[in-house]
Protein backbone atom coordinates (compact mmCIF):
# COMPACT_ATOMS: atom_id res chain seq x y z
CA UNK A 1 0.00 0.00 0.00
CA UNK A 2 1.38 3.11 -0.88
CA UNK A 3 1.68 6.23 1.47
CA UNK A 4 -0.65 8.15 -0.78
CA UNK A 5 -3.68 5.31 -0.05
CA UNK A 6 -2.93 4.58 3.68
CA UNK A 7 -3.23 8.96 3.92
CA UNK A 8 -6.32 8.73 2.08
CA UNK A 9 -7.74 5.90 4.05
CA UNK A 10 -7.04 7.56 7.81
CA UNK A 11 -8.83 10.80 6.34
CA UNK A 12 -11.50 9.36 5.15
CA UNK A 13 -12.25 6.28 8.11
CA UNK A 14 -11.87 9.61 10.49
CA UNK A 15 -14.53 11.23 8.47
CA UNK A 16 -16.63 8.46 7.95
CA UNK A 17 -16.24 6.06 10.90
CA UNK A 18 -15.47 8.95 13.26
CA UNK A 19 -13.19 6.23 15.79
CA UNK A 20 -12.34 8.40 19.02
CA UNK A 21 -9.38 6.98 19.59
CA UNK A 22 -6.04 5.09 17.39
CA UNK A 23 -7.46 1.55 18.52
CA UNK A 24 -10.18 2.24 17.17
CA UNK A 25 -9.57 3.86 14.15
CA UNK A 26 -6.79 0.83 13.39
CA UNK A 27 -9.76 -1.54 14.17
CA UNK A 28 -11.48 0.03 11.46
CA UNK A 29 -8.82 0.63 8.98
CA UNK A 30 -8.05 -3.72 9.85
CA UNK A 31 -11.53 -3.95 8.21
CA UNK A 32 -11.50 -2.29 5.25
CA UNK A 33 -10.51 -4.60 1.70
CA UNK A 34 -7.09 -2.64 0.77
CA UNK A 35 -5.49 -2.99 4.59
CA UNK A 36 -6.60 -6.96 4.46
CA UNK A 37 -4.74 -7.52 1.06
CA UNK A 38 -1.93 -5.24 2.37
CA UNK A 39 -1.88 -7.08 5.37
CA UNK A 40 -2.09 -10.40 3.42
CA UNK A 41 0.93 -9.67 0.91
CA UNK A 42 3.06 -8.73 4.40
CA UNK A 43 2.90 -12.12 5.65
CA UNK A 44 -0.45 -11.75 7.74
CA UNK A 45 1.31 -13.26 11.05
CA UNK A 46 1.73 -10.38 13.86
CA UNK A 47 4.31 -9.02 12.34
CA UNK A 48 2.58 -7.97 9.74
CA UNK A 49 -0.27 -6.59 11.81
CA UNK A 50 2.60 -4.70 13.91
CA UNK A 51 4.11 -3.05 10.91
CA UNK A 52 0.41 -1.87 9.46
CA UNK A 53 -0.14 -0.88 13.13
CA UNK A 54 2.99 1.47 13.24
CA UNK A 55 2.56 2.72 9.99
CA UNK A 56 -1.12 3.64 10.70
CA UNK A 57 0.32 5.69 13.90
CA UNK A 58 3.21 7.65 11.78
CA UNK A 59 0.49 8.90 9.69
CA UNK A 60 -1.79 9.91 12.02
CA UNK A 61 0.35 11.31 13.78
CA UNK A 62 2.36 13.29 10.59
CA UNK A 63 -2.27 14.33 9.80
CA UNK A 64 -2.24 15.71 13.76
CA UNK A 65 1.62 17.53 13.45
CA UNK A 66 0.03 19.33 10.65
CA UNK A 67 -3.02 20.28 11.23
CA UNK A 68 -5.22 17.74 9.29
CA UNK A 69 -7.01 15.93 11.82
CA UNK A 70 -8.06 17.18 15.64
CA UNK A 71 -6.45 14.97 17.76
CA UNK A 72 -5.43 15.31 21.38
CA UNK A 73 -2.24 13.21 22.19
CA UNK A 74 -1.37 12.03 25.60
CA UNK A 75 1.97 10.02 26.64
CA UNK A 76 2.02 6.91 29.12
CA UNK A 77 3.68 4.43 30.24
CA UNK A 78 2.13 2.24 27.50
CA UNK A 79 3.26 4.80 25.02
CA UNK A 80 1.03 7.26 23.13
CA UNK A 81 -2.52 7.97 23.22
CA UNK A 82 -5.00 9.34 20.73
CA UNK A 83 -8.10 11.24 21.10
CA UNK A 84 -9.72 11.52 18.05
CA UNK A 85 -11.89 14.61 17.50
CA UNK A 86 -12.19 15.39 13.57
CA UNK A 87 -10.26 16.28 10.52
CA UNK A 88 -9.66 19.61 10.33
CA UNK A 89 -11.26 22.36 7.81
CA UNK A 90 -7.45 21.80 5.92
CA UNK A 91 -7.75 18.07 6.31
CA UNK A 92 -11.07 17.86 4.04
CA UNK A 93 -9.59 20.01 1.44
CA UNK A 94 -6.39 17.53 1.64
CA UNK A 95 -8.85 14.48 2.05
CA UNK A 96 -10.88 16.56 -1.10
CA UNK A 97 -7.64 16.44 -3.46
CA UNK A 98 -6.03 13.25 -2.73
CA UNK A 99 -9.41 11.93 -4.43
CA UNK A 100 -8.22 13.60 -7.92
CA UNK A 101 -5.59 10.70 -9.52
CA UNK A 102 -4.06 14.04 -11.50
CA UNK A 103 -2.99 15.08 -7.90
CA UNK A 104 -1.27 12.11 -6.29
CA UNK A 105 0.70 12.30 -9.46
CA UNK A 106 1.43 15.88 -9.23
CA UNK A 107 3.14 15.46 -6.23
CA UNK A 108 5.10 12.68 -6.46
CA UNK A 109 6.20 13.93 -9.95
CA UNK A 110 7.50 16.99 -7.77
CA UNK A 111 9.24 14.83 -4.85
CA UNK A 112 11.18 12.95 -7.76
CA UNK A 113 12.31 16.14 -9.50
CA UNK A 114 13.70 17.64 -6.14
CA UNK A 115 15.47 14.07 -5.60
CA UNK A 116 13.39 13.68 -2.17
CA UNK A 117 12.19 10.31 -1.78
CA UNK A 118 8.61 9.73 -1.34
CA UNK A 119 8.57 8.91 2.36
CA UNK A 120 5.16 9.71 4.48
CA UNK A 121 6.80 12.96 6.08
CA UNK A 122 7.85 14.16 2.25
CA UNK A 123 4.28 13.46 1.20
CA UNK A 124 2.41 14.90 3.78
CA UNK A 125 4.63 18.65 3.61
CA UNK A 126 4.54 18.25 -0.03
CA UNK A 127 0.78 18.27 0.35
CA UNK A 128 0.28 20.51 2.89
CA UNK A 129 2.53 23.31 0.92
CA UNK A 130 -0.02 22.50 -2.46
CA UNK A 131 -3.38 22.97 -0.32
CA UNK A 132 -4.35 26.89 -0.42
Amino acid sequence: MDYFELYELVLKTVNTDRPTDGFALIKDLEKLEPVKRTILAMGNDQQAHRDFTNDTIDTLENLINDGLIVCRVTSSKMGKLFTIERLSTTGHQYLGALSKPSFKEKVKAALRAQGVPVTIAAITKAITELIP
